[in-house]
């Protein structure tokens, strides 16, 4: 038992650290500002990585948003290999963060940060007619319910819970001028380094909604200076997508959360072009994240006997399928309805490292295009066509 025990701090710690793609000499500091928000000043600390060795050319700029209880360092694996591919990255730890600077030491938690938001947000929706009495786990499910289209109508709950993460939009915002004053500062090691007119966004689940708040024009959070997005799963109110003003890549699949697929494919079929959506097989909402693709390798190692019956995923996963081409049928080509749907094995039959790099990949070469004007944006669909269950672009 001890012996496995071992093992198994070993291999997480390697899980965690490897990256599955080349890992260059990084540079990661960690800024902290503040700001004020409702009145009340707040501290952010803001990630920066780059690489040790100057650029010979000016570099691009991405910034990432994480998940609700992530923080960049459960990004990590993304962030290096976009650093290897010579982006400079920004990541602001978001005030709803639960993990520690050092992915080591996941026990030092932000709790208090996001009770004290989880309780505003209580406070002015027990004002709302029908909401007087919600407690803590009826918020929960409201929070992903207010964001896929259709859950919630009332217009004055969502303007609580839009409201409430505002935050975040702010955050990323702080990340993007912070990265510029570094630029500007001859005594920076980043002055001089990063082309303005290069900024892109990146961010996964709640992550995804915050960026998205700030390539909609006419939104209040909008930033023009961003110029391409990607989205991996992302959590958003769908309503206002088709003023998107930035080319976008729709990164899901097909064991995501069932309440966000089919409306990942429907907020792709409103976006404006250029856009494409990429769903891959054996991919959930947290394949994404570092820790995640851990625990799903863990789970594989530690129990190989644990038979997670694949019919009834299969069935669950077919019907999504279904439900998601009828809502992609309105998008331009290539034609759904002809896709062949496979069983899934929950354990993968393929390491997550592969599932890591495919969705990396696809992100990097997206930037590359947009960003770099590389030849083209889609080198990894060769490579990955495997795992592709659905691919469209506009």
């Amino acid at each position: 038992m001890e012996k496995k025990l071992i093992s198994l701090l070993i291999l997480m710690t390697l899980l965690l650290l490897n990256g599955g793609c080349p890992q260059p000499t990084i540079i990661n500091e960690t800024k902290t500002l503040q700001y004020f928000n409702h009145g009340r000043l707040m501290n952010i600390n803001i990630g920066l990585w780059y690489p040790a060795e100057k650029p010979a050319a000016k570099s691009g700029l991405i910034i990432f948003s994480h998940g609700l209880g992530g923080s960049p360092k459960t990004y990590q694996t993304l962030i290096d290999c976009l650093v290897e591919r010579g982006y400079i990255i920004v990541a602001p730890y978001h005030n709803d963060y639960l993990t520690t600077l050092n992915p080591l030491l996941p026990l030092r938690l932000n709790f208090r940060q996001l009770l004290t938001i989880f309780e505003d947000i209580l406070d002015n929706l027990r004002q709302i007619n029908g909401y007087e009495n919600i407690s803590l786990n009826e918020l929960l499910d409201q929070i992903v319910d207010q964001c896929v289209a259709g859950l919630i109508n009332n217009e004055a709950v969502v303007e609580v819970f839009s409201d409430a993460f505002a935050y975040r939009s702010q955050e990323l915002s702080l990340a993007i001028d912070l990265a510029i004053a570094f630029d500007r500062d001859e005594t920076s090691r980043l002055y001089g380094i990063i082309d303005e007119n290069k900024i892109a966004v990146a961010g996964h689940s709640m992550g995804g909604d915050t960026i998205l708040r700030k390539v909609i024009a006419g939104n209040p959070a909008y930033d023009p200076r961003i110029k391409a997005a990607v989205l991996m799963s992302p959590l958003s109110a769908w309503s206002k997508v088709a003023d998107i003003a930035v080319p976008t890549r729709w990164i899901t699949g097909t064991l995501d959360d069932p309440r966000l697929y089919p409306a990942i494919y429907q907020a792709f079929a409103l976006s404006p072009g250029p856009s494409s959506l990429i769903d891959f097989y054996d991919v959930g909402h947290l394949t994404f994240s570092d820790a995640a693709c851990a625990l799903h390798q863990l789970v594989a190692w530690l129990w190989p006997g644990l038979a997670i019956s694949d019919k009834s995923f299969t069935a669950d996963a077919e019907s999504l399928a279904t439900d998601a081409e009828s809502f992609a049928a309105g998008a331009s080509s290539p034609e759904v309805g002809e896709k062949l749907f496979r069983p899934i094995d929950f354990a993968a039959t393929r390491n997550w490292q592969e599932k890591t790099e495919m969705i990396n990949a696809a992100s990097a070469d997206f930037f590359g295009f947009w960003l770099n004007g590389a030849s083209s944006e889609n080198n990894w669909l060769m490579t990955y066509q495997d795992w592709i269950f659905y691919f469209a672009e506009k």
